[in-house]
């Protein structure tokens, strides 16, 4: 029992800066700013109900297919730590792509973003 606790405070410790749900919030308020709350939260439920089931299904078939590939761990860490800081780098230096007009038109026109909350 103690393994499994340690296994699943490790995974937290290790996914939590890079699902970033504290720093998604802002994302999905915006892209539901024309929303009424009970569509809001519905969107956030199935949003978060898809991000399980992705890092499940990341944890059930990841290994198989690295191993496929012939991919080492090692070379994941290096890959993911780069793409993180990509993305960081990214976040910090862009300015603000749409206004607030364009803002209502994008989310209107998606109709869904349950599947891509975090789209660029």
């Amino acid at each position: 029992m103690q393994l499994f606790f340690d296994f699943m405070v490790a995974s937290v410790a290790a996914l939590f800066p890079v699902v970033d749900p504290i720093g998604g919030v802002p994302v999905f308020l915006v892209l539901t700013a024309g929303v009424p709350s009970s569509v809001r939260h519905r969107y956030a439920l199935c949003i978060a109900r898809n991000v399980v089931l992705l890092l499940i299904a990341a944890l059930l078939v990841g290994g198989s297919i690295l191993r496929f590939f012939g991919v080492s761990l090692a070379v994941v860490r290096i890959a993911g730590g780069i793409v993180v800081f990509h993305a960081a780098w990214r976040a910090m230096n862009s300015d603000p792509k749409l206004n607030d007009l364009d803002n209502q038109e994008a989310v209107s026109a998606w109709g869904s973003i349950k599947i891509l909350p975090l789209c660029p």
